[in-house]
């Protein structure tokens, strides 16, 4: 059955009885447009239908979006966060090296000087050792050579010694 147009209805002719229209022509009209009609009504309903669940979707689909959006952002501030976090924490740990290398540096630097020092001190008492053990030694020549003990040769090197 074709569907009945609004102007179907403007341009229905029925014929004129004795008592106005053709009755049966005017019930198969109303039949059509009643059919018409329902058929619209059911049609229209079920787009209603069909819109809300479709608008349901799209705003599932929104709060979707949202949550995904929202979940981005957080993670893209995490990472923010984290980055940051890590890259300050390295700039600690790079600074607390190299505080504790210049501290471990200046304790050697010092050891080092301290050791030069002993180094320097032990070469002194050497010295005033050598130098007094020599004089000891050349005090005792002399004793002995005055006492005429020994024979002395080329400075301070006994060669033989002398019976007196």
């Amino acid at each position: 059955m074709d569907r009945m147009m609004p102007i179907d209805l403007e341009r229905a002719e029925l014929k004129t009885s004795m008592r106005g229209y053709d009755r049966t022509q005017v019930q198969a009209l109303l039949q059509r447009a009643a059919k018409e009609m329902a058929t619209l009504r059911s049609e229209i309903e079920s787009n209603q239908t069909d819109l809300h669940k479709l608008r349901q979707e799209v705003e599932g689909f929104r709060a979707q979006e949202n949550t995904l959006k929202e979940a981005l952002i957080l993670a893209q501030r995490t990472a923010d966060e984290t980055r940051a976090h890590a890259h300050k924490e390295a700039d600690l740990i790079t600074g607390q090296a190299k505080q504790k290398s210049a501290e471990v540096e200046s304790e050697m630097q010092t050891k080092i000087n301290d050791l030069r020092w002993e180094l320097e001190r032990l070469r002194l008492d050497k010295q005033k050792f050598l130098n007094t053990f020599r004089g000891m030694l050349e005090a005792q020549l002399r004793d002995l050579t005055e006492s005429g003990g020994f024979a002395v040769v080329e400075g301070s090197a006994v060669v033989h010694a002398v019976e007196a």
